[in-house]
């Protein structure tokens, strides 16, 4: 018999002023449960370009909660993609703390039923 996963995972980013980066983070594999928070804290004149790409299996119940906070100056990119997991729910938070801080966000989605 299959040997059922549950997955509790926290990633916080924090990149530093003036600092640019692109973040790659892919969630994949055969999980029962994955249950994600990732917060982002971008400093003031720095620049994110974070991909997140969620293709689990068609077994795989997923929550997935985003906290980004964007000081002055800073830009923040994100594409999220998802094409995978029996039920996936969703949420993205940002907060624009100054000045010219600006967000854009990109994403795509599939479903089966």
């Amino acid at each position: 018999a299959a040997t059922e996963t549950n997955t509790y995972a926290r990633l916080e980013v924090i990149v530093d002023p003036g600092v640019s980066v692109t973040l790659v983070d892919e969630l994949t594999g055969g999980h029962s449960l994955w249950n994600q928070l990732t917060e982002i804290k971008v400093g003031e004149n720095a620049k994110v370009n974070w991909i997140q790409i969620q293709n689990l299996s068609q077994s795989t119940l997923g929550f997935f909660r985003t906290l980004v906070s964007i000081e002055s100056g800073a830009i923040f990119s994100a594409v999220l993609g998802s094409v995978g997991g029996a039920k996936t729910q969703s949420r993205h938070e940002f907060i624009l703390r100054g000045e010219n801080s600006e967000i854009q966000v990109f994403g795509a989605s599939r479903g089966v039923m």
